[in-house]
Protein backbone atom coordinates (compact mmCIF):
# COMPACT_ATOMS: atom_id res chain seq x y z
CA UNK A 1 0.00 0.00 0.00
CA UNK A 2 1.32 3.55 -0.92
CA UNK A 3 1.28 6.57 0.99
CA UNK A 4 -1.02 7.85 -1.06
CA UNK A 5 -3.40 4.66 -0.75
CA UNK A 6 -2.89 4.96 3.25
CA UNK A 7 -3.82 8.89 3.50
CA UNK A 8 -7.10 8.52 1.33
CA UNK A 9 -8.05 5.72 3.72
CA UNK A 10 -7.88 8.21 6.74
CA UNK A 11 -9.42 10.62 5.12
CA UNK A 12 -12.30 8.17 4.21
CA UNK A 13 -13.38 7.73 8.16
CA UNK A 14 -16.77 9.92 8.84
CA UNK A 15 -16.96 12.38 11.69
CA UNK A 16 -19.71 10.22 12.36
CA UNK A 17 -17.66 6.98 12.75
CA UNK A 18 -15.44 9.41 15.02
CA UNK A 19 -18.13 10.53 17.43
CA UNK A 20 -19.37 6.78 17.85
CA UNK A 21 -15.57 5.38 18.66
CA UNK A 22 -15.74 8.30 21.37
CA UNK A 23 -18.98 7.63 22.53
CA UNK A 24 -17.88 3.84 23.33
CA UNK A 25 -14.84 5.23 24.97
CA UNK A 26 -16.81 7.10 26.84
CA UNK A 27 -18.93 4.22 27.77
CA UNK A 28 -16.07 2.58 28.97
CA UNK A 29 -14.90 5.25 31.06
CA UNK A 30 -17.89 5.91 32.98
CA UNK A 31 -18.25 2.04 33.70
CA UNK A 32 -14.88 1.53 34.78
CA UNK A 33 -15.37 4.03 37.46
CA UNK A 34 -18.59 2.69 38.17
CA UNK A 35 -16.52 -0.29 38.96
CA UNK A 36 -13.85 1.19 40.67
CA UNK A 37 -16.59 3.00 42.79
CA UNK A 38 -17.65 -0.34 44.00
CA UNK A 39 -14.14 -1.99 44.59
CA UNK A 40 -13.38 1.00 46.69
CA UNK A 41 -16.73 0.78 49.30
CA UNK A 42 -16.00 -3.15 49.08
CA UNK A 43 -12.45 -2.74 50.27
CA UNK A 44 -13.19 0.11 53.05
CA UNK A 45 -15.86 -2.08 53.92
CA UNK A 46 -13.61 -5.52 55.22
CA UNK A 47 -12.74 -6.22 58.54
CA UNK A 48 -8.70 -4.65 59.34
CA UNK A 49 -6.40 -6.96 59.60
CA UNK A 50 -5.53 -5.67 63.36
CA UNK A 51 -9.34 -6.39 64.42
CA UNK A 52 -9.27 -10.65 63.38
CA UNK A 53 -8.80 -12.93 65.85
CA UNK A 54 -7.66 -16.47 66.40
CA UNK A 55 -6.55 -18.70 69.16
CA UNK A 56 -4.51 -20.95 68.63
CA UNK A 57 -3.99 -24.76 69.62
CA UNK A 58 -2.29 -23.89 73.35
CA UNK A 59 -2.69 -20.80 73.56
CA UNK A 60 -4.97 -18.80 76.31
CA UNK A 61 -5.70 -15.63 74.67
CA UNK A 62 -6.94 -14.69 70.62
CA UNK A 63 -4.21 -13.73 68.64
CA UNK A 64 -4.65 -10.55 66.20
CA UNK A 65 -3.39 -11.86 62.70
CA UNK A 66 0.28 -10.27 63.43
CA UNK A 67 0.47 -12.20 66.54
CA UNK A 68 -0.76 -15.28 64.68
CA UNK A 69 2.19 -14.89 62.29
CA UNK A 70 4.24 -14.25 64.75
CA UNK A 71 3.67 -17.56 66.60
CA UNK A 72 3.53 -19.44 63.50
CA UNK A 73 7.07 -18.49 62.24
CA UNK A 74 8.41 -19.37 65.45
CA UNK A 75 7.32 -22.84 65.01
CA UNK A 76 8.83 -22.92 62.16
CA UNK A 77 11.78 -21.46 62.92
CA UNK A 78 12.17 -23.48 66.02
CA UNK A 79 11.01 -26.59 64.02
CA UNK A 80 7.90 -27.54 66.00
Amino acid sequence: MSEEETKEELIQVSTQEIADGLELINKCIINLGERVKTIEEYVQNLTPASKIYYKPPGHDEYLDLKENFDTIYKRLNDGV
